[in-house]
Order: C-alpha cells, then structure tokens, then sequence
C-alpha cells in the first residue's frame, strides 16, 4: 500500500521532469531504491530509539521517537513507546 501511495506521489512529478528530460520515461527503479532508502532511514530511527529506549535514555529515545513519527504518522510502536516515555518523565 506505501509503496502504491509512494508511486501515485512521484508519478506526479515524474511530467516535470519529463518536461526537463526530453525522451525520459518512468524509472522505476529509481522510485523503487528511493523508496527503500526511506524505509531504511524510517527503521534506523526506530532501532536507535529503541535501542534508548532499553538504555532508559528516555530523552534520547523520545528525540529519536519523535523523528520516526514525523515519516510515519500512524506507527503504532512508536506512538505507544512516545505515550510511555511521557509518562515516565512527567
């Protein structure tokens, strides 16, 4: 479904840039690596709140929890863990 949603947004700019490129047709590939370079970056975030998380570094892992929400609005772990960490420093 992301990967649908993330087509739909470049295929967009894809005439803009087919106005620049004469001839350019729709790389998917490129689409593709970029989308997977943005899920690698969304997963390190997360690995490294986690990973201050279980340190008890609750700041740090709120920095990093709150970066991760900002790329995916609705994931679930990292809404709970942010809820949590609130808590526990309040």
């Amino acid at each position: 479904m992301k990967a649908i949603i993330l087509l739909l947004f470049f295929s967009g700019c894809v005439s803009t840039i087919d106005a620049k490129i004469p001839d350019r047709k729709l790389d998917f590939q490129l689409i593709a690596s970029t989308y997977e370079e943005y899920e690698q970056q969304y997963l390190k975030i997360v690995e490294k709140a986690d990973e201050y998380y279980r340190g008890r570094e609750y700041e740090k892992a709120l920095e990093f929890y709150k970066r991760a929400l900002i790329l995916r609005k609705n994931d679930k772990h990292v809404i709970k863990r942010i809820r949590k960490i609130e808590r526990k420093l309040s």
